[in-house]
């Protein structure tokens, strides 16, 4: 089975599921989860598939387009099987300041790949308030990530966070610098 196939199987199980049935669907979502961990080399298609998102305007990304497209779905397979393949790709959906992607999830893959490639984006994700973000998480995993790279570039953005109104950002940069 390819990636796509295990997403549209666990897209037609769930769908006559009622919202409220949670287990149900965390059952199914746990079970596709691990059968896209469990896959051989799926790097290509993973990449493929991102690239068709990342041509995406920022606008396209809807909460309609969120239930449509499975944008999590390839994000959670590119965790599970890192590859640079996914690099431009991953910054390009990552600058979109969306409420609809998960930008924690494509950081993590930006972490895995390790490449400095992806500071720009990671710097313009630091500026971003999100309404559903009020622990500042995304900020958080962007300084994680900026950490793993170590650039002096990297670096120096995460001393510039040093001055940001969030006590929780200043205190990872803090944390970040000592190492």
């Amino acid at each position: 089975m390819t990636v796509k196939e295990l997403i549209e199987d666990y897209r037609q199980k769930s769908s006559g599921l009622p919202n409220s049935d949670y287990k149900t669907r965390h059952l199914l979502h746990e079970e596709c989860s691990r059968q896209i961990e469990n896959m051989s080399a799926p790097h290509d298609e993973i990449a493929a598939e991102l690239a068709i998102f990342a041509q995406q305007t920022c606008d396209d990304y809807t909460l309609e387009n969120a239930r449509e497209n499975d944008l999590n779905w390839w994000i959670i397979a590119a965790h599970f099987h890192p590859s640079p393949k996914y690099l431009d790709s991953a910054c390009r959906i990552l600058v979109c300041e969306s409420n609809f992607i998960w930008h924690e999830g494509l950081l993590e893959i930006l972490y895995d790949i390790d490449d400095e490639r992806a500071i720009p984006s990671i710097e313009k994700v630091l500026a971003y308030t999100m309404s559903y973000d009020i622990d500042h998480e995304m900020n958080l995993k962007a300084l994680e990530v900026l950490g793993m790279i170590g650039t002096p570039k990297a670096c120096a953005i995460i001393k510039s966070c040093l001055k940001s109104r969030s006590h929780a950002i200043r205190r990872r940069a803090i944390l970040l610098l000592r190492d």
